[in-house]
This record gives C-alpha cells, sequence and structure tokens, in this order.
C-alpha cells in the first residue's frame, strides 16, 4: 500500500510537468488563496486531523484519500522527512483540462530531516463556488527511498 501512494506521489507531478505546454503562469498574489489551503491541509497532517486535512478536499481526493490513507501519509512524511517547518512559493500555473480548471501550486518545503526541499505539489479546481483539492503530491529524495 505505501509503495502505491509513494509511486503516486512521486509520479504525478512529474506528468503535470511535462502537460506543462498548454498551462497558463500565474504569479503567487494570484493565488495567496492556496496556500491558507495548504496551511490547513499540513496543520492536519501535523495533528492528526484527518477532519482539518480533508476540509479542501474535492470528493474524487476525499474517496482516495479516508482515514487508513491519510494516516499512512502521516506516517511516511513523519518517517521519512520528519515534522514540517516551512514552505516557500516556487511557480504556479492553470490549465483547462476537459473543460475544467485547474490551478496548480507548487511549493518548496522545510521539513526536519530532509537537507533538501519537499516538493509540495496541489491542484485545486473550483466546485460551487469553493476552491477544492483535486490533487496533492510531496517529492524529495528522502520521500523516493
Amino acid at each position: 500500500m505505501r509503495k502505491r501512494w509513494f509511486m503516486l506521489l512521486t509520479l504525478l507531478p512529474l506528468v503535470l510537468i511535462l502537460l506543462h505546454g498548454c498551462q497558463k503562469t500565474i504569479r503567487e498574489n494570484d493565488v495567496a488563496y492556496i496556500s491558507v489551503v495548504v496551511d490547513r491541509i499540513m496543520q492536519g497532517i501535523m495533528e492528526s486531523s484527518y477532519e482539518k486535512f480533508s476540509q479542501d478536499l474535492n470528493p474524487t481526493m476525499k474517496n482516495a484519500f479516508d482515514v487508513t490513507a491519510f494516516m499512512n501519509l502521516k506516517t511516511m512524511l513523519d518517517e521519512k522527512v520528519g515534522p514540517y517547518q516551512s514552505k516557500k512559493f516556487c511557480r504556479a500555473f492553470k490549465e483547462n483540462k476537459d473543460n475544467r480548471f485547474y490551478t496548480t501550486v507548487i511549493y518548496n518545503a522545510k521539513f526536519a530531516r530532509e537537507t533538501t526541499a519537499v516538493v509540495i505539489t496541489i491542484t485545486t479546481e473550483e466546485l460551487n463556488g469553493e476552491i477544492k483539492v483535486a490533487g496533492l503530491y510531496f517529492n524529495s529524495p528522502n520521500l523516493r527511498r
């Protein structure tokens, strides 16, 4: 199960990067609201609070990230990179796929036991006037081991 989640968490950002051709790059100020969502997700992970973690997930993500998957993610992050400390905006872009508009933001995050940045990639969409998480990925050397 862990290997499956690890593969998902490491391969999907690569796919997003390869699809970069039909995207519009945007500035940090334009996606500041997503920073709040990431902070809430990371706080949920640190506090072992599935309710806080899943608050902004879209229905597909909620189905994929049940409580067991959430605890597996938390355990993997705790064991491989340690506690989350901070994040810094890297880049963001918008894309239209199948007549749905997505915003992807990439952060370089600091975790206690990772010497390089842990890349956090979050993809959001607007559903019924609310911003919902459609994808969440973590990548770093220690997470790939």
